[in-house]
């Protein structure tokens, strides 16, 4: 059964001199903060399932948000977004194939971002586990059943 896995990303604007926007630095799980063309990929380990927080470090007089998140059309593994139109974002990344995943954070006041998920797979969806729950019951039901009609022998009525 696939494991929680909290993920942390903290997002920091960097600024000109004017005061314009230029640039996000970017960090998972409290890792060095890094720039463009070096941003970090968050690896979901093999066997989890990830909650994703994704926090912006607003500073004195700056308003950044979250717009959206745009993930490939035939994506299934993340979803569950929460926090649109404030500084944290939630969603969730079910892991289940092994792949990188490109997605868009797109914001209110700042260009957008590419970041890249890194699942290692293994989290099944939660159904197919079940499945197999409930295999093993009944297989053990029908074995139960046999040993007991063989002990009290094959008898027709």
């Amino acid at each position: 059964m696939a494991q929680p896995q909290d993920v942390q990303v903290t997002l920091t604007p960097v600024m000109n001199a004017n005061g314009s926007f230029n640039y996000w630095q970017m960090s998972v799980d409290k890792g060095s903060p890094q720039g463009p063309g070096n941003y970090p990929a968050a690896t979901v380990t093999n066997g989890n399932k990830a909650d994703f927080t994704v926090t912006i470090q607003n500073g004195p007089g700056q308003n950044f948000t979250f717009a959206n998140i745009l993930v490939p059309a035939e994506n299934k593994e993340i979803h569950t977004v929460g926090g649109l139109g404030t500084n944290k974002m939630t969603f969730k990344d079910h892991n289940w194939g092994k792949a990188d995943i490109p997605y868009e954070i797109l914001f209110t006041n700042a260009p957008k971002l590419d970041p890249i998920i890194k699942n290692d797979g293994g989290g099944p969806p939660v159904y197919q586990a079940y499945l197999l729950d409930f295999a093993i019951f009944a297989g053990a039901v029908m074995l139960t059943l046999l040993f007991v009609r063989l002990a009290l022998g094959w008898r027709r009525v």
